[in-house]
Parts: structure tokens; sequence; C-alpha cells
């Protein structure tokens, strides 16, 4: 760590906006044209950075490219204007050998050893931060001496922590230990026995069986076996949720499904099923037990469209009278699901304009490669053609009276950024406030990895013993690290509502320009689509940033049992029969 040249001021700024400091930190770099500043992040005053000669903004970086960064930094900036409870990044920084100037603010003080591992600033006083910046570029020595101090640094675990509040809690840290005893201890067993479930967002993969041949996704090729899936009782073991989606494979093929969101009822606020609406008759009977449970129906274009990529006879058709259904006996949470790609973008903005007739929510998402997918070749061959059909959606979106659809139109913004290859618009932190468990028990951050991470396994271990396991960090460890940036809903939605003011600020910027200005969005918004309009980077370099591999061994993620079963069988031979004796009883 102190062989590392420290040759820059590196500004933490994973967002640019006002709150974060942006604005100030600007200024102040403007008045010192001889000190190096290295920004990384994106966000609504990003534009106010182009042109400013001693500023390079290198974008939203993570893993490796980030830990660089920070470690040949001389100091890094944690200009916060807002009070934030416990940045990590202000940890991270000093963990990697690289000492903090950070605003007086906030939780920011409670990290940062001043004197000895960095320093602080009064919060939006940027002739307090003009100073401490230059006093600290110009004092080699003492920028050197807090590096050296940052080797010994160390932070409480998250037990170690709890450990702390407990004393606190219970009276421990007075010293007086009658008054302890009277107030009654709490020993170690209990203590655990007693800790408070963070509640958290959840997926739950009920099947791998499906009987959809979707064009991008291959997992109707290799299915669970029905007696492996996850039970009752392991669904009991699941922690408090916000926000609870089932899907599969398809659902509905689990005649025990009405026992499951029974379940999953009383431990989540909502459940929303995602289903190729195939079983309408399960469906609606179904929801007839649980009106509140929201439905989702992939639906992949016009009826052409959609039975061509998703290979179900008549699947178009099911899945809309299905919802037609489900709207006549007054269910409000229903719409459609569509995953688009070169085949069906022209299909994008008709297929939103009937959802809207119909007063339906509408979701997107694109091509993506897992081992959730069974598929490693998904890439869209057209970008211009695919973001231009998802610029008109934005527009649309925008154009409505819905604040709601308002934040989904930042989200198809995303999808172009995504499509293109590029950094995520907003940290991902799966694992941390979500997970998804497939259907033997396996709890893993989420179905984007290119080969499936594990937890733990809750048909064996507890929640918290599982949720706070080594296997659990582990994990964690490479999703800070991911590469993969990922657009899809499960990650993209809990991230919308953590860092709320990033969407928020884009939709009231682009609210005033379409009001004010009469100027709609544009793809070209998004720097990478200018770049490559004008030739400045091509096709297969772009390719390259997908999550696309045309040479990838696709881990499947099943069990030894459902391998065995596709020893002279393929899984669409199983599944039929499978379906074939469910609808003889």
């Amino acid at each position: 760590m102190g062989n590392t040249e420290k040759k820059t001021m590196f500004c933490i700024l994973d967002v640019f906006s006002e709150e974060k400091g942006i604005g100030t930190l600007i200024d102040v770099c403007k008045s010192l044209p001889d000190v190096p500043f290295i920004f990384a992040g994106t966000g609504p005053l990003e534009d106010q950075i182009e042109g400013i000669p001693n500023i390079k903004n290198v974008g939203f970086q993570t893993g490796e490219d980030l830990e660089k960064l920070i470690r040949e930094a001389r100091f890094s900036i944690y200009p916060s204007e807002w009070y934030e409870n416990c940045p990590f990044s202000v940890m991270e920084s000093q963990m990697y050998g690289t000492p903090v100037l950070g605003a007086n603010i906030g939780g920011i003080p409670e990290l940062i050893q001043e004197g000895k591992t960095g320093e602080l600033f009064e919060s939006a006083d940027a002739v307090d931060l003009k100073e401490k910046i230059k006093h600290l570029w110009e004092d080699k020595e003492l920028t050197a001496s807090y590096t050296e101090n940052c080797k010994d640094i160390s932070f409480d675990t998250v037990d170690e922590y709890y450990e702390k509040l407990m004393k606190i809690y219970t009276g421990r840290v007075r010293g007086n230990r009658a008054a302890s005893k009277q107030k009654g201890k709490l020993s170690e067993k209990n203590m655990s026995k007693d800790k408070k479930v963070k509640k958290l967002n959840g997926t739950v993969i009920v099947t791998y069986r499906c009987n959809a041949r979707c064009n991008m996704c291959n997992r109707y090729k290799k299915p669970s076996t029905p007696d492996e899936e996850i039970s009752l009782e392991t669904i009991k073991k699941l922690p408090p949720m916000y926000f609870t989606n089932i899907t599969g494979g398809e659902p509905f093929i689990r005649t025990d499904l009405k026992d499951i969101v029974r379940e999953l009822q009383k431990k989540s606020d909502r459940i929303v099923i995602s289903t190729n609406g195939f079983f309408t008759d399960r469906i609606v009977d179904l929801c007839k037990e649980f009106p509140n449970v929201g439905i989702r129906i992939s639906i992949e274009g016009l009826e052409e469209t959609n039975n061509k990529i998703r290979g179900l006879e008549n699947g178009f058709q099911r899945g809309y009278t299905t919802l037609k259904k489900l709207r006549q006996m007054g269910m409000k949470d229903v719409g459609f699901g569509m995953t688009v790609q070169d085949a069906n973008c022209k299909d994008l903005v008709p297929l939103y304009k009937i959802s809207d007739k119909m007063g339906m929510e509408f979701a997107t998402a694109s091509l993506h490669n897992s081992f959730y997918f069974v598929e490693a070749k998904n890439i869209i061959k057209n970008r211009p053609m695919v973001a231009k059909q998802f610029e008109n959606l934005v527009n649309e979106l925008l154009n409505s009276n819905s604040p709601k659809k308002w934040f989904r139109a930042y989200f198809n913004h995303g999808l172009i950024n995504y499509i293109y290859g590029q950094k995520r618009l907003l940290p991902c932190d799966m694992s941390f406030d979500t997970f998804f468990i497939d259907p033997y028990g396996d709890v893993m951050p989420c179905n984007g990895t290119k080969d499936k991470e594990v937890m733990g396994n809750l048909n064996e271990q507890s929640w918290n013993e599982l949720w706070n396991s080594k296997e659990a960090e582990e994990v964690r460890k490479k999703v800070r690290c991911c590469d993969r940036d990922c657009w899809m809903i499960g990650s993209v939605s809990p991230a919308m509502h953590k860092y709320i003011w990033v969407p928020a600020l884009w939709v009231v910027k682009h609210k005033f320009l379409r009001f004010f200005k009469k100027k709609k969005y544009s793809m070209y918004e998004n720097k990478i689509v200018r770049d490559y309009k004008k030739g400045i980077v091509t096709k297969e370099e772009l390719d390259k940033c997908s999550t696309c591999d045309m040479c990838a061994t696709i881990n499947d993620g099943l069990s030894a049992a459902s391998k065995e079963q596709l020893v002279g069988k393929s899984g669409e031979e199983i599944v039929d029969a499978d379906i074939a004796a469910q609808m003889e009883k």
C-alpha cells in the first residue's frame, strides 16, 4: 500500500448532484488549476465538469479500476452536503491506504481519525475546502504520514458493532454491574436468537420447469425435478420482505403455488408473480383468493412476434385473455413484461400503448446472459435501432401524467446505457438489500451472474446463520467487484429507491425541458451513443462490453438429480409429460 505512487486528488462522487457537494467542489477545483483531480461518477451535474482542464471524469467505477484510482490518490475527498449515515466509500479509501478529506457532516466524522487518517472541513464551505486541499497537496510529508497510519486502520464488523449497540441498549457501558444484572443480561446465545432480522427484497424461484420455448432463454431445456423444489418448510424460514417476486421457470406449473403465496403473504408487504400467462384457470383461481397479489405476464410483442419469440401456441392470445380476465375481476396490480431485442423492438411502443389503454403496468428488460437463463450468446445486434425504440418509449412515459411512469422513463433510459455495454447508472446492492433463492434452497445475490454464486442453503441453515456466514460475505465481495453492469428491475428498483435523488433529478430536468422548452428526450444524451455514431467506438468494441460470451461454458445451476433426469430425455419432453400428467388428474 505504501509503495503506490500518489499522484492525484481523488473525489469520491458516485453521484454528481448538489447534495453530494459537487457544485462546491467544482468551484474549488477551478481555483486550484495546478492540482490534478480525478472524478468518478455520473449524474445530473456531469455537464458542469466538461472543459475544466484539471478535472478528469472517468465515470462510475467499480472493482479493480476503482481500487487503482483510490490507491494512486494522495488524498480522497468526500464533499457531501447532506447527512450521510455511514458512507462505505470513506472506509474503503482508508483501507486502501488513502487518507480522506471529508465534510464535517452526518456520520463522516465518525469514520475519519482527524489528524491521523484524514481531515475534516466545514460542509459546503468552499473557502475551508480550498485551504485544506491546498495544504494537503503541498505537504507531502503530512499526507505520507496519514497514508502510513491508514495501514493500521480497522472498522467494526457487523457483529462487533452490534455488540456495542447492545451494550448501550442494556446499560452495560455505565459500569454498574448490579444494575445491569437487574435489567438482565443477554447471553451470546440469546443475543443471536433475539437479533432483529433485516427487512429485504426477495425473489423466490419456485421451479426451473417451463413450458415456453423462448429464444433468449434456455431454462426450459434444464428443468428442476418436482421433488427437489423449494418446500413450504424452507419458505417459512425466509426473512421479512418489503417486496417478493415469485418466478421460475413457469411458477404456475407448481400445483401448490397457492400454499406458497399464503406463506409469503405472512412475510412480505407486496408480492408479484411473473408468468407466461398460459395457465389461465390457475392464475384466475389464485387471484380470487389473493386479490392483492400482482401478476406480470411476459408478452414479447404483438401477436406474431410474441408467438415466434416465446414458442407457445397461441401464447399471445392466452396471455392477453388472462390479463383481460384479471382486469374484469377488479385486479389492480396486473401488467405486461417485455424483454426487448432486435426482433421485437418495433413492437415496444405499440405494446406499451395497449397496456396504457387497459390501465396496466408495463415492465421492460433487455437481453442478458447468465446461468439463470442458461444462455451466453444473447446480444443486441443493431443497438441504434433498439435504442431508438427505447427513446420513443421514454418520451411516451415522460408525456404521461403519472409520476410512476416518469421514473420508469429513467429506468428505460438506463436500458439504453446498458445495451451499449456501459457502467450502471446506479450502484448495485444485490446481496446486501436483496436476494434470490432458487428451487434447491440456494440463496444467491441475483440471477445475473455468469456462474451461480451461493451464499448458503436455506434448506440446511437458519436465515440469520446463512445471511451472516463467511460464504455470504465472500459473495458480497464479488458483488462489489462485479463487472456485468446488469440493468434489470430486480436490482435497479431497490437502487432507485435507495438513491432516489438520482432518478428524481433526472425526471425534474426532463420534465422541465419538455414543459418549458418543448425539448424531448434523446438517446444521444448518452455520450456512448454519440461516440458510436461518430465512429469513436466500434461495434466490436461495444460487443466486448456486453455480457455476451460466444465461447462460454454455461453452468446451468442444476442439482445432480436434475441433471440425471436429462440422461436420454430432453427438458421439453420432461416438462410436457409433467404438465400432461397434471391435466389428467
